[in-house]
């Protein structure tokens, strides 16, 4: 597997972690801008405590971290992930893929594999994505992957001492590092946006981000673990994973369950397509926030982390259970609902 960027300098390698390890290194004073202050190092140290509770891989995830003021052109913008990201041969993901299954999640997947060295997939076939035509299918033999999901598939070491993203906030928010009473009306919890962003580090991230944000040729518009779970209802009938953009809803699905997906900032729904469709409570991993709003994990999360190759706690496993046999009547599939910057945009929603 071939190693496509890198994020910054390389840090010290640690021991091989016996679970999940998220280790912080503040870039801030090397990159120009202010130190973390010890409220928002700590609330980096609370969000990984809670993905290291839930996931069981020998994984030390590097993350380098930063505040700053974003500017006057991302005022809505509380923070962003970055990922450093891997290429390889499909013929690797799948081999990895099937060595590290081990539950039910893993094995739902494997059935939607194809078993050659190239697989379909239904595509924006231009030269110039920035304009989307009309939908197609095309073959393709390579994938792409960021580093902590290398790592959780043992594509790459576990404790390789490479950075593995970037997470910056934007200092421009008054935020609540404190969950226990609540989070305050006028600010945002600084845990569980820390929390959502660190999910992408981990590998909840799509290439249609990149299709969406234009200046890529379709053959380097690379599927991830999570786009080959990506459904529309046309793709589904084929058979093959959706990495398109147009006005459709877009699924992953797992088993009988179709877990709802935003379709891009600019040629779709508004959202970037690396998250759940927004505003119907599915999980940590939804686009917004809200000031006032304590985020918080579902099965739904956890079942993702599952099916992309993390291996979930005893306790994640049953949350995640949980959400895979919830499957609405009729199924989940009929449901006709009408930086990598992976931002976190505020918006405010009406009550529910």
């Amino acid at each position: 597997m071939r190693h496509a960027a890198l994020l910054a300098a390389s840090l010290m390698a640690s021991s091989q972690a016996r679970a999940l390890e998220i280790v912080f290194t503040d870039v801030g004073p090397a990159g120009g801008v202010s130190a973390l202050s010890p409220q928002a190092l700590a609330g980096f140290e609370a969000a990984a405590t809670l993905w290291e509770s839930l996931l069981l891989d020998p994984v030390v995830l590097r993350v380098n971290v930063a505040t700053y003021d974003f500017g006057a052109g991302n005022t809505n913008v509380i923070g962003f992930a970055d990922s450093a990201s891997y290429f390889g041969d499909y013929t690797e993901l799948r081999g990895a893929m099937f060595a590290d299954a081990s539950s039910s999640t893993d094995a739902a997947v494997l059935a939607t594999l194809p078993a050659g060295p190239t697989f379909v997939r239904r595509i924006n076939l231009v030269t110039d994505l920035a304009a989307p035509a009309t939908p197609t299918l095309s073959v393709s033999s390579q994938f792409s992957i960021n580093g902590g999901n290398a790592k959780a598939l043992g594509m790459i070491a576990g404790d390789n001492a490479d950075p593995d993203a970037l997470i910056a906030f934007n200092s421009a928010f008054a935020f609540d590092y404190d969950r226990a009473n609540g989070i305050a009306a006028n600010q945002m919890d600084f845990i569980g946006v820390a929390a959502h962003e660190i999910g992408h580090a981990l590998g909840f991230i799509s290439v249609v981000d990149l299709i969406d944000g234009g200046g890529q040729t379709t053959a380097s518009a690379l599927s991830t673990p999570l786009d080959f779970l990506r459904r529309s209802e046309a793709s589904l009938a084929l058979g093959v994973h959706d990495v398109s953009i147009d006005n459709q809803m877009r699924f992953l699905a797992l088993g009988q369950l179709g877990i709802l997906m935003s379709t891009g900032v600019t040629n779709g729904d508004g959202d970037q397509a690396s998250h759940f469709v927004d505003n119907v409570g599915l999980g940590m991993m939804d686009p917004t926030a809200n000031f006032g709003e304590l985020r918080q994990f579902t099965g739904y999360d956890l079942a993702v982390m599952d099916a992309i190759g993390w291996d979930l706690s005893p306790q994640a496993l049953q949350i995640a259970a949980g959400a895979m046999a919830a499957v609405p009547e009729p199924s989940a599939y009929g449901l006709g609902l009408g930086g990598l910057a992976l931002a976190l945009a505020v918006r405010r929603r009406r009550a529910r």
